[in-house]
């Protein structure tokens, strides 16, 4: 059943660009290239769209990238809660020490969290090493995931950060809104 909301969002999403231009789904089908029945059950809601229609829909009918900027299964009831966190921000620690941070996350939607990933949003600093992106684990609509990551601290004294954000593979945003804060992994390095 979620799974169909998601679907009909963005499937409204498509249709409401395309009428925006005063196009028909039959011309939309004829400029594409694509199969009459592939956008209209994209815009329908009775198939996921595939991700080179919404790209498509997003150049053609100018929704500068706001179809694709956000991930095919997203849904805006989608949300999520931190839980617990280990390492307090500002955590001290020597140079070159390994630390497992680990956030604890409430799926607090009605989405569940299928193929998604912590993915690191700042520039990486070289300084303070860690992956750019870990999978989080599939959660239920009230599951809780936990999400691990192994941070390097810098051979510097001195305060570093990395930010992280839930993305899909691709690395498109699933909690846009600015209002809703990054993770992050604060250490300050001291000998």
């Amino acid at each position: 059943m979620r799974l169909a909301q998601a679907r009909a969002h963005i499937g409204c999403r498509m249709r409401e660009v395309r009428h925006s231009i005063g196009i028909s789904l039959r011309r939309a089908a004829q400029l594409s290239g694509w199969n009459k029945s592939q956008p209209s059950s994209a815009e329908s809601g009775s198939t996921m769209p595939i991700l080179p229609l919404v790209e498509w829909y997003d150049d053609q009918f100018g929704a500068e990238d706001e179809l694709t900027a956000l991930p095919p299964d997203h849904h805006p009831m989608d949300t999520c809660a931190l839980v617990a966190q280990t390492v307090p921000d500002r955590t001290l620690v020597r140079p070159d020490h390994v630390v497992r941070k680990t956030w604890t996350l409430r799926n607090t939607g009605p989405v569940p969290w299928r193929n998604r990933w912590l993915t690191r949003q700042d520039t990486p600093n070289p300084a303070l090493r860690c992956p750019t992106r870990v999978p989080v684990p599939d959660t239920g609509s009230g599951g809780v995931a936990l999400i691990e990551l192994d941070v390097t601290a810098p051979k510097n004294s001195g305060p570093c950060v990395a930010y992280f954000r839930l993305t899909d593979v691709a690395g498109r945003l699933y909690f846009p809104d600015p209002a809703v804060p990054p993770l992050r992994c604060s250490l300050y390095v001291t000998d």
